[in-house]
C-alpha cells in the first residue's frame, strides 16, 4: 500500500501548480452556440456565456492563468466579464479568482467562500493550498440554488448535495440547453471524490441523477475535465458509480478492511475502462471506502 501511494504521489506531483510551466499553456476555444463557448487550457473546463449585457464565466482554472484567460475572452468578445461562477473551491477551478474579483462579481455556493478563506491540505495528495486573498472570495453565495436572467437567458445554478466536494454546483443555461457540471462529472476515468472536503460517492450518484433529470438527448454537457459530452456519457458514469459503490460497500460490511480491498483486485472488471493516472483504481477504492463510513 505504501509503495502504491508513493508511486501515485510522484505521478500526481505533475498536477500541482509548482510543477507546471504555465508559460506554455495555450487556451483553446470551442464554440457551442452563438454565445456559449468552452475554454480549455490547464485545469478545469471554463464555460463562457457572452452577450450585450456582459460575460458570465464558469470557473477560472489556475492562479497563473488569469491573464491568458482574459486574452482568450477578448478574442471572443469585447464585452466585460461581469460574473465569475465557481463550481467548487479547488485551485484548478477557482485559482484565478483574484484576477477577476476586482471587476467581476464572483458567485458560488456558500461552502466555496468558506473554503477559499482557509488554508487546506488536499489529502491524500499532500497538496497544501493557501487561503485566497479577499479579492478572490465569492461575494454572492447561495445554499440550494440561484437563478439569473442575463442576455435573454435563464441561468440556473444548482447545488449538489455534496458530491465531489461540499460546495459543488452545476450550471444550466435553460434556453440554450447547455449544462456545465464542474467536477461532479469528468471524463478522465474514475472521478476524484474529495471526501476530505465533504464529498462522497453517494453525493456523486445523487448529483448525476439531478443532471440526468435536467438533461435530454440534445443537451450539450461541459464536463469539469475532458471533451464535450452528452446525457448518455453521464449515464455511463452514474451506472459505474452505483455498481462499484455496491461492490465496495458489500465487501466492507462483510468485514474486509480498506487495505485488503485496495490490494484485492475487487474492481478489476472496471480498471481497463476507468483506471487513470490521476485517480487509479486503488485510490478510487480508498476514497469510496472512506466516504462510506456511515453507509449501510
Amino acid at each position: 500500500m505504501k509503495q502504491v501511494l508513493a508511486i501515485l504521489l510522484v505521478i500526481l506531483a505533475c498536477n500541482t501548480t509548482k510543477a507546471q510551466d504555465f508559460s506554455k499553456v495555450e487556451m483553446k476555444s470551442t464554440k457551442i452556440t452563438d454565445n456559449i463557448y468552452m475554454l480549455q487550457g490547464a485545469g478545469g473546463n471554463i464555460g463562457l456565456f457572452v452577450g450585450a449585457e456582459g460575460v458570465f464565466m464558469i470557473d477560472d482554472q489556475y492562479r497563473e492563468l488569469g491573464d491568458k484567460i482574459k486574452n482568450a475572452v477578448k478574442e471572443i468578445t469585447s464585452q466585460p466579464i461581469k460574473y465569475v461562477f465557481n463550481t467548487h473551491w479547488h485551485f484548478d477551478h477557482a485559482g484565478s479568482n483574484e484576477a477577476f474579483g476586482s471587476a467581476a462579481q464572483i458567485i458560488a455556493h456558500e461552502n466555496v467562500r468558506k473554503r477559499l478563506q482557509e488554508d487546506h491540505t488536499i489529502t491524500p495528495f499532500g497538496w497544501n493550498v493557501k487561503a485566497m486573498e479577499k479579492s478572490g472570495w465569492p461575494v454572492i453565495t447561495f445554499e440550494e440554488g440561484f437563478k439569473m436572467h442575463l442576455n435573454n437567458e435563464e441561468i440556473q445554478m444548482i447545488h449538489g448535495p455534496a458530491a465531489h466536494t461540499d460546495g459543488d454546483a452545476i450550471v444550466y443555461f435553460k434556453n440554450a440547453n447547455v449544462l456545465h457540471t464542474g467536477d461532479t462529472f469528468v471524463r478522465y476515468g474514475f472521478p476524484f471524490i474529495d471526501a476530505y472536503s465533504g464529498g462522497s460517492i453517494d453525493g456523486m450518484i445523487a448529483v448525476l441523477e439531478k443532471i440526468m433529470a435536467i438533461a435530454n438527448a440534445d443537451t450539450v454537457i461541459i464536463p469539469g475535465h475532458g471533451a464535450l459530452a452528452t446525457e448518455s456519457d453521464v449515464a455511463e458514469l452514474h451506472m459505474m458509480l452505483k455498481e462499484t459503490r455496491n461492490i465496495i460497500l458489500t465487501a466492507k460490511n462483510s468485514g474486509r478492511s480498506k487495505e485488503e480491498l485496495i490490494n484485492s483486485g475487487i474492481l478489476s472488471d472496471y480498471a481497463e475502462r476507468w483506471n487513470g493516472t490521476f485517480i487509479t483504481t486503488e485510490l478510487f477504492i480508498q476514497l469510496v471506502f472512506e466516504g462510506l463510513e456511515n453507509s449501510k
